[in-house]
């Protein structure tokens, strides 16, 4: 009579146990999913400005979102260089943005690398991409990196007579970015530099340096 008893209670303790293990691996694929999900879904593209001691990135993206970026810089010949990579601790504040009449809010985030990077006396604009991961082929027209999906970022640069446009591929719900220098470019005095060739640039100037569509 006694020996009876562990055979009807150990299944049961089994079952149990059972069903608890897969609801946990139920729960850790979900959240994996949906971190994956979020990763994948979070890269972006900008322009990094350098002002004196002074480091801007300018982007669709708020602080919030930007986990880490990669900058280009200017090298001691004033040539793009790759890459400064900053983390979200490195982007203090959100600063103000523009609109240039769309629903669509564009931020300029003060970057303090860690370690400080060294100061150059020229200004310069270049190009980020942000929460991007991998090797990252840069140039001075355009930037290649892999989002978090696998996808490929690609983002080209080209000058025009009064500012420089900033162009993806990528399905982001910004397309293009343009930086009004609010001075006249000398296009046969820019070597190295590309020319754009059939972009519109925004029209009536923007209030604010940048806007976007």
């Amino acid at each position: 009579m006694n020996t009876a008893l562990p055979q009807i209670h150990m299944p049961t303790m089994n079952l149990h146990r059972s069903r608890m293990m897969v609801l946990k691996t139920l729960i850790l694929g979900a959240l994996l999913a949906c971190m994956t999900s979020a990763f994948a879904e979070s890269a972006s593209f900008g322009f990094v400005e350098f002002q004196g001691d002074k480091i801007y990135l300018h982007t669709p993206s708020s602080r919030a979102s930007i986990r880490s970026a990669a900058l280009q810089y200017a090298d001691e010949k004033n040539k793009s260089a790759c890459c400064i990579r900053v983390s979200s601790k490195d982007v203090l504040q959100d600063g103000e943005s523009s609109t240039n009449d769309t629903p669509t809010s564009y931020f300029r985030h003060e970057i303090r690398p860690r370690p400080p990077f060294p100061k150059f006396n020229f200004p310069f604009i270049g190009m980020a991409l942000i929460n991007v991961h991998g090797h990252i082929q840069s140039s001075a027209a355009s930037m290649t990196a892999k989002a978090g999906d696998g996808s490929i970022v690609l983002i080209e640069k080209c000058l025009e007579r009064e500012g420089v446009n900033l162009m993806t591929t990528a399905s982001f719900p910004v397309k293009n970015l343009y930086y009004y220098l609010g001075y006249e470019i000398d296009l046969n005095d820019v070597a190295g530099e590309p020319i754009c060739e059939g972009v519109v640039t925004p029209s009536p100037k923007p209030s604010s340096s940048i806007v976007g569509n």
